[in-house]
């Protein structure tokens, strides 16, 4: 079996280059997915420079990048119980912060650092995104079901991550998790851009955790946000209408 992977071989290269790359071992706690899609973030690129880090994050050459990933188990290291080969799952390799307690919501906490996180921290080529075979800690691994498509679930990763940090750390908001059963905590949460990845994602833990989610978005995306759990929805500021009620609410909350 071999693995392939697009490279990053020097500072502001462009295009990648798709050449051979190690076959990733599953150790304790891992797991490695064979990927169906692969999402580019903001860490991927740079304005103007395509899937480059513009020589900003990657630190040595050659490397691989990227952070989420959706496909296959390919295999699981000792100690993985809620996943096994042949699962669809999602991956987010670049974990530096596992909750033990909640293992596949993505959350980035106040833990120490694992060993095997993100390639760019690790130095290892195969904990990045874009090979075809992934290696992913197992705690940020979590099945996903037939309804879901590969490319869809491979969005998801980084925009949980981003807003469950703004939502959950103890330096941020520190919100109660969510729960499929949770009870109102008569508190509200203020999410500027619902209708972005983060936003959307931001807006249904909000609501799943029992806050009272107010947001902001453009006018064809506020019926979205309601159907994702905000409670009152506003247009944005370029719509003057929208500030007086707007201002109320927030001050009533």
């Amino acid at each position: 079996m071999s693995n392939q992977a697009a490279w990053i071989t020097a500072a502001k290269a462009y295009p990648l280059e798709v050449k051979e790359s190690p076959m990733p071992k599953a150790g304790a706690g891992e797991v490695v997915i064979k990927n169906h899609a692969v999402a580019i973030n903001p860490v991927d690129s740079r304005r103007n420079e395509p899937l480059t880090t513009a020589g900003v994050v990657v630190k040595k050459y050659p490397n691989v990048i990227g952070t989420d990933v959706a496909g296959e188990v390919y295999e699981v290291g000792s100690g993985v119980i809620h996943v096994k080969k042949g699962d669809r799952v999602l991956g987010y390799v670049h974990l530096l912060h596992p909750l033990p307690s909640f293992p596949c919501i993505l959350l980035q906490l106040t833990f120490q650092p694992r060993s095997h996180a993100f390639s760019l921290i690790t130095g290892n080529p195969t904990n990045g995104g874009f090979n075809l075979y992934t290696l992913c800690n197992s705690l940020a691994v979590s099945p996903i079901p037939t309804s879901l498509s590969y490319s869809s679930a491979a969005v998801l990763p980084l925009s949980i991550s981003t807003a469950s940090a703004c939502l959950y750390k103890h330096e941020t908001l520190s919100l109660p998790l969510p729960s499929t059963s949770s009870k109102s905590t008569n508190k509200s949460v203020l999410i500027w851009g619902g209708s972005s990845s983060v936003g959307a994602s931001a807006i249904q833990l909000a609501a799943a955790s029992g806050v009272t989610v107010v947001s902001v978005a453009s006018k064809h995306n506020l019926g979205k946000l309601k159907e994702l759990g905000a409670k009152q929805c506003w247009l944005e500021a370029n719509e003057a209408e929208s500030t007086p009620g707007f201002s109320f609410t927030l001050h009533r909350k």
